[in-house]
């Protein structure tokens, strides 16, 4: 039972090390400006379309036929969505990638 106290303090430590090294707070903070940027862009595209449609008259216009551009904003959300979770998960293979060396380094 000490045994596992001991290495669990052990471990505790480590990880501790690890958030004060300089390496890993420049990732949380390249990771945290990543999230926050992508987030504030995604809900402000989200947020425009109803905005746009309900205090302008800007949607309205006829592309082709009766096509409007509310309704190529509309569909414009598939590939933006796909977009974004594209750019995340290869964003996260990154910090992962990085998350590991620094693990790996430090013997965790």
């Amino acid at each position: 039972m000490q045994n596992e106290v001991r290495n669990h303090h052990s471990h505790v430590t480590k990880y501790d090390r690890i958030a004060e090294m300089d390496e890993f707070r420049v990732l949380m903070a390249e990771k945290k400006k990543f999230i926050l940027s992508y987030t504030l862009f995604y809900v402000g595209y989200s947020l425009l379309l109803p905005f746009l449609a309900l205090y302008t008259d800007v949607l309205n216009v006829h592309v082709f036929g009766e096509v409007t551009l509310a309704w190529l904003y509309g569909v414009s959300f598939i590939p933006v969505s796909l977009w974004v979770c594209n750019v995340y998960v290869k964003r996260a293979a990154h910090f992962d990638e990085v998350v590991k060396s620094i693990l790996e380094r430090e013997n965790v």
